[in-house]
C-alpha cells in the first residue's frame, strides 16, 4: 500500500486572484445583471448546483430575478406581485380579492422554500406596515459562477469555489436502516458460505469488486458515475478485443481465465479520468484524489480519478492532458486505456505479466478541477478566446431557426444570433447577417441590433448538447 505523500505546493498566484477578483464583484445594476433579468434561459445547472432542485422554487427565482432588473441591493417587492406574476404571469391586472390573497399567500411560501435550501440568496424583510423588500444575492451568485465557467469549470465546481455565503440544508437522502444493511451482509455471507466455504477465510479485498458476487456492475463504479459498460476479453498479442461478453463478473472472470485473455471494462462515462503506467512515485502524488488505485504488474500501477458527474468530456480531456503534463517532472506515466479498465482480481495477460491485477486502494471520491489546480496538479492555463470568421456555409439559415414557440421576428433575431454565436462566428459578423437576414432588424436601428447580439454572444457557451452514451459505447 502506498502512503508516502509529497507536500502539496499551493495554487498559483494568478488563479489565486482571478477568483479573488471575481468573488468580490458585486453585479449590480450592471449591464450583465439587466441582461439576466431579461433573459431567463441557461442557468438551471446554476440551480441545481446550489441545491435548487424543485421546478417550483426554479421559477420563484427567475421570477424575482426578472423583478430585480438587474439590482442585487434591496427594493421594494411585495409578495402578492410575486405571487400574481408566478401564477398569471406579467399580464395579470385586475384581480378578485381571494386571488390577491392566494397570490400573496403563494409569495411568502416560496420565499420559505428557497430559504430551506439557501436562506441568503433571496433575503427577504417586512418593515412594519410596508411591503416586503427582496434583495437578489442570487444574480451576483449566476454572474459569478459565469465568470468561472468560462475559465472552464463546471457549475457545482464554480458553486463550491466561490464560497458564497450560502447554507446549503438540502434534506439527506434516505438509506436503509442499519437492521436492513445487517440482515443484507448476513444473507450474502451465508450465500458465499454455501457456495465456496474458503473464500471467506480467503478474501483480502482485492477481488470483490461489487456488493455481491451476483450483481452485474461494479458498485464503487456505479457511484462515481459509471452507468453504461461492457466486458470484453481483450487478445493482448494485438491489444484488440476479441469478443464481448454478458455483464457479469463471475462469468466473465471464469471466460478470462479459460481462454487466457485479459478481461477489460469499457465505461462511456465522461467524467471519468484514468492515468495509466504510473510509476509509484506518481501514485503517491495523486492518490488522495483516485477512486481507485491497481496494480498491473510490477512497480505499474492504474490511478483512475472522478470529476463531478455530469462533466463535459472535454473538459475531462483537459484535466487528464494537463495533470500529464504536471507529473511527468514526477515520473512515468501516461493517458492509454482511456475509457479501458483492468478490473481488480482478474489477470494480466500480456506476454511475460500473468499477474493478479490488485487493488491497492479505493474511496468513494470525486476530485474536482478547484481540487486538483490548489494542489497544483493541474496549473492555470489562460487561453484567449476563439473568434473564427465563419463562411458563407457558417451562417445560420434564418428562415430555418428554431424559436420554441415564439415566431415574433425579436425572437428569430436573437436565436439567429445565438445560434451564429455558437458556431463561433465573430460579433461584426453577425451584426450584418443580422441586418441582412432579418426583416425588422434595420427598422428597428443598430442599438436594437447590437443590443440582441450582444445577449445572443453572452448565452451561445450553453448551446453544447450533450454527448450519447450508447453511441460512444458502439464507438
Amino acid at each position: 500500500m502506498i502512503n508516502k505523500l509529497t507536500p502539496f505546493p499551493t495554487t498559483s498566484e494568478h488563479t489565486s486572484q482571478t477568483i479573488a477578483e471575481i468573488k468580490e464583484r458585486d453585479f449590480n445594476d450592471t449591464v450583465e445583471a439587466k441582461q439576466l433579468s431579461h433573459n431567463f434561459t441557461g442557468f438551471d445547472a446554476i440551480l441545481r448546483a446550489v441545491g435548487i432542485h424543485k421546478a417550483s422554487l426554479q421559477k420563484y427565482c427567475l421570477i424575482v430575478i426578472g423583478l430585480a432588473q438587474g439590482r442585487t441591493v434591496e427594493f421594494v417587492c411585495s409578495d402578492f406581485t410575486v405571487g400574481a406574476t408566478y401564477f398569471y404571469g406579467d399580464g395579470w391586472k385586475d384581480l378578485s380579492e381571494q386571488q390577491r390573497i392566494r397570490c400573496t399567500n403563494q409569495g411568502e411560501r416560496l420565499n420559505k422554500g428557497i430559504n430551506k435550501i439557501a436562506p441568503d440568496l433571496i433575503t427577504r424583510t417586512v418593515p412594519t406596515g410596508k411591503p416586503a423588500h427582496l434583495r437578489v444575492q442570487l444574480i451576483n451568485l449566476i454572474l459569478r459562477v459565469g465568470k468561472l465557467m468560462e475559465l472552464g469549470y463546471s457549475a457545482s465546481e464554480a458553486v463550491g469555489l466561490l464560497d458564497m455565503p450560502v447554507s446549503l440544508n438540502a434534506p439527506p437522502r434516505r438509506g436503509r436502516s442499519k437492521h436492513a444493511k445487517l440482515k443484507t451482509i448476513k444473507t450474502l455471507a451465508e450465500q458465499i458460505k454455501a457456495e465456496d466455504p474458503q473464500l471467506l477465510n480467503s478474501y483480502i479485498g482485492g477481488v470483490l469488486i461489487h456488493e455481491s458476487l451476483k450483481c452485474n456492475s461494479p458498485e464503487l463504479y456505479r457511484k462515481i458515475g459509471i452507468t453504461a459498460y461492457v466486458l470484453r476479453l481483450l487478445d493482448d498479442q494485438s491489444n484488440t478485443p476479441v469478443m464481448t461478453l454478458e455483464a457479469d463478473f463471475e462469468k466473465a472472470l471464469a471466460a478470462s481465465n479459460e481462454r487466457k485473455q485479459s478481461l477489460i471494462l469499457t465505461h462511456t462515462a465522461s467524467n471519468v479520468l484514468q492515468l495509466d503506467d504510473c510509476e509509484a512515485e506518481v501514485v503517491a502524488r495523486v492518490i488522495p484524489y483516485c477512486f481507485e488505485v491497481v496494480q498491473t504488474s510490477p512497480g505499474s500501477f492504474h490511478c483512475r480519478l472522478a470529476l463531478p458527474i455530469g462533466t463535459r468530456q472535454t473538459n475531462a480531456d483537459s484535466v487528464r492532458d494537463r495533470l500529464l503534463k504536471s507529473l511527468k517532472n514526477i515520473g512515468s506515466c501516461n493517458g492509454g486505456g482511456a475509457k479501458t479498465f483492468r478490473l481488480p482480481g482478474s489477470t494480466n495477460f500480456k506476454p511475460g505479466k500473468g499477474n493478479k491485477i490488485t487493488r491497492i486502494f479505493a474511496q468513494e471520491k470525486f476530485t474536482s478541477i478547484a481540487e486538483l489546480s490548489l494542489a497544483n496538479l493541474i496549473p492555470y492555463e489562460h487561453k484567449p478566446a476563439r473568434s473564427i470568421q465563419g463562411t458563407a456555409k457558417q451562417i445560420p439559415d434564418y428562415a430555418r431557426v428554431k424559436t420554441y414557440g415564439d415566431d415574433t421576428d425579436s425572437a428569430r433575431d436573437f436565436n439567429f444570433a445565438r445560434q451564429a454565436a455558437s458556431w463561433g462566428i465573430a460579433r461584426e459578423q453577425i451584426i450584418a447577417e443580422l441586418l441582412k437576414a432579418s426583416p425588422s432588424a434595420a427598422k428597428k436601428g443598430n442599438q436594437y441590433v447590437e443590443r440582441t447580439v450582444d445577449r445572443a454572444i453572452n448565452n451561445s457557451r450553453r448551446w453544447n448538447s450533450s454527448t450519447n452514451l450508447e453511441q460512444q459505447l458502439a464507438a
